[in-house]
C-alpha cells in the first residue's frame, strides 16, 4: 500500500469524486479491499478506515470500510459507491464462523451456531440494518432493519454485485472507475473453499433463514437487478 490515511478526527467535505466500497460483512470485502490496494499505482491515494469517518479528505479516490448507506453524500457532492453482496444462508454461516475465531477456546458446533443466530444482532437481517440505517453516528447497528427503506437505497448504490460472480463485480468497478482492479488467480474458488468450515445442517439454516427473511427478500432483489443486466447503473 503506497498511503495509509486515517482522518477520523479531520472530517472533511469535498467536490472530488470518491469511489466508495460499502463493505458489508462477510461478502468478500476484505478481499475487494485488498485488490484495490493491491491493483494501486502511484496516481491513486486510499483511505481504509473501519469507521468510516471523514473519508472527503481532498487526496483520497477510494473509501473502504463497513460504510452504512447513511453515509451517503456526507463527506462527497460527488461519491460513487460499491457493494457486493451474498447468499444470506452463506453469509451468516461465514460470520459464524469468524465470530468463532474470535474465541477460539470454543469449537463452532452446529448447536453453538444456531443458538448463536438467536442470539446476535449481527447474523439477524444485517445487510438490511446497513442498507437502511438512519442514524449517521456509531449506534446505527442497534436500529430496526427496514426492507422498504434498504431496498430504496440499493437503488442508490452504482455498482452492485455478488459474491458467487466475483470476477464480473471486478470488471464492472473497473470500468466505472477507470482504474484496473485485479483479483488473485481463481479467486472464486479460493473464496469458497476457505468460506465453507461449518458442517452442513438443515437444522442451521432452516434457522438463518427464519431470522432473516427481510435479507433473503434483499438478496432477491439485487438477483434481479443483476439478472436485468442493471449491475451498473447509469
Amino acid at each position: 500500500m503506497r498511503d495509509h490515511i486515517d482522518w477520523r478526527n479531520q472530517p472533511l467535505r469535498t467536490n472530488r469524486r470518491i469511489f466508495v466500497f460499502m463493505h458489508l460483512p462477510k461478502c468478500g470485502g476484505t478481499t475487494f479491499t485488498r485488490s484495490v490496494v493491491d491493483s494501486m499505482n502511484s496516481s491513486l491515494s486510499l483511505l481504509y478506515n473501519p469507521e468510516g469517518d471523514g473519508w472527503g479528505h481532498p487526496g483520497i479516490t477510494w473509501a473502504l470500510g463497513h460504510n452504512p448507506v447513511s453515509w451517503m453524500g456526507h463527506h462527497s457532492t460527488d461519491e460513487v459507491w460499491c457493494a457486493l453482496f451474498r447468499n444470506p444462508v452463506r453469509r451468516v454461516r461465514s460470520h459464524i464462523q469468524h465470530l468463532d475465531r474470535l474465541s477460539p477456546s470454543k469449537s463452532p458446533t452446529i448447536q453453538r451456531a444456531v443458538a448463536m443466530v438467536r442470539q446476535r444482532n449481527c447474523l439477524q437481517n444485517h445487510v438490511t440494518r446497513m442498507l437502511s440505517a438512519r442514524d449517521t453516528g456509531p449506534r446505527f447497528e442497534e436500529e430496526e432493519p427496514s426492507l422498504e427503506r434498504a431496498i430504496d437505497n440499493l437503488a442508490r448504490i452504482k455498482v452492485v454485485g455478488d459474491l458467487s460472480h466475483l470476477v464480473s463485480f471486478y470488471h464492472d468497478v473497473s470500468l466505472v472507475s477507470g482504474y484496473q482492479i485485479n483479483g488473485p488467480p481463481d479467486i472464486e474458488h479460493s473464496l469458497n473453499v476457505s468460506m465453507n468450515v461449518l458442517p452442513e445442517s438443515d437444522e442451521l439454516d432452516a434457522e438463518i433463514r427464519e431470522r432473516n427473511q427481510m435479507d433473503l427478500a434483499l438478496y432477491r432483489a439485487v438477483r434481479r437487478r443483476l439478472e436485468t443486466g442493471k449491475a451498473v447503473l447509469s
